[in-house]
C-alpha cells in the first residue's frame, strides 16, 4: 500500500507539471495566470503529501509534511476561485478574497504552531498497526474552520464553471446576451441558499 501511495503522488506531481507546461505555452491571461497559480500549489500539496509518507517517525516530522500540505491547500483554494471567476467572466468581490486570506492566515499560523495549542489539533499520535507509520489526528476549531472554507470553493466553483459552459454552449444565450447574465445570477442565489443550509447543518 505504501508503494501505491508513492507511485500515486509521482504520477501526480508529474501530470501537474505536465499540465504546467502546456498552460504556460498558451496566450497570456489572467486565466492562464490563475491555472498557473492553481497548478503550482497543487503540486506543493502532493510534495507534502510525500513528505508525510516518507517522514513520519515523529509528530514533529509528521507535521512539518502536513504544514507544506496547507500551505498548498491555502494557495490553491484562492487561486480556484480565481480561475473559476475568471473562466465564467464573473467578478468576485474583493473582500471575499480578503476573508479568504485572512482564513487562510489563520490556518496557516494554527498549523506552524500546532504542537504548542489545541486549536488547530487538538490531538496527535503516530501510528504503528498499519503498513507504514502514519499520523492520526483530531481536528479543533481552526481545523474546522478550515474545511468549512474547503467547502464552500469547492462547491461553488464547479457551478460557476457550469453557468460558464452553458453561457457560452448555450444556444439561448447567443440569441440573447442578456439572459447568460441573469442565468449567472441565478446560479449565485442558488449557491448562497446551499451555503446557508450548509452552515444551518
Amino acid at each position: 500500500m505504501f508503494y501505491v501511495l508513492e507511485a500515486v503522488n509521482i504520477a501526480a506531481i508529474l501530470l501537474m507539471l505536465s499540465m504546467l507546461v502546456v498552460v504556460i505555452r498558451q496566450q497570456p491571461s489572467r486565466a492562464q495566470m490563475a491555472f498557473v497559480l492553481y497548478d503550482v500549489f497543487t503540486v506543493i500539496f502532493v510534495i507534502g503529501v510525500q513528505l508525510e509518507l516518507m517522514h513520519a517517525d515523529t509528530v514533529g516530522e509528521a507535521l512539518s509534511g502536513l504544514c507544506v500540505q496547507y500551505v498548498g491547500q491555502a494557495g490553491f483554494l484562492m487561486a480556484l476561485l480565481w480561475f473559476a471567476s475568471e473562466f465564467a467572466y464573473l467578478k468576485i468581490p474583493g473582500w471575499i478574497y480578503i476573508i479568504q486570506a485572512a482564513i487562510n492566515t489563520v490556518v496557516l499560523v494554527g498549523v506552524f504552531t500546532a504542537e504548542h495549542h489545541p486549536y488547530f489539533y487538538s490531538s496527535m499520535k503516530i501510528l504503528n498497526d498499519g503498513m507504514y507509520q502514519r499520523i492520526n489526528v483530531s481536528g479543533g476549531i481552526i481545523w474546522e474552520i478550515h474545511y468549512v472554507h474547503m467547502a464552500a470553493v469547492l462547491l461553488y466553483d464547479p457551478d460557476l464553471l457550469w453557468c460558464a459552459l452553458q453561457t457560452k454552449y448555450g444556444n439561448t444565450e447567443k440569441k440573447n446576451p442578456l439572459y447568460s447574465g441573469r442565468k449567472r445570477n441565478l446560479c449565485l442565489r442558488t449557491d448562497i441558499k446551499r451555503f446557508r443550509s450548509l452552515w444551518q447543518l
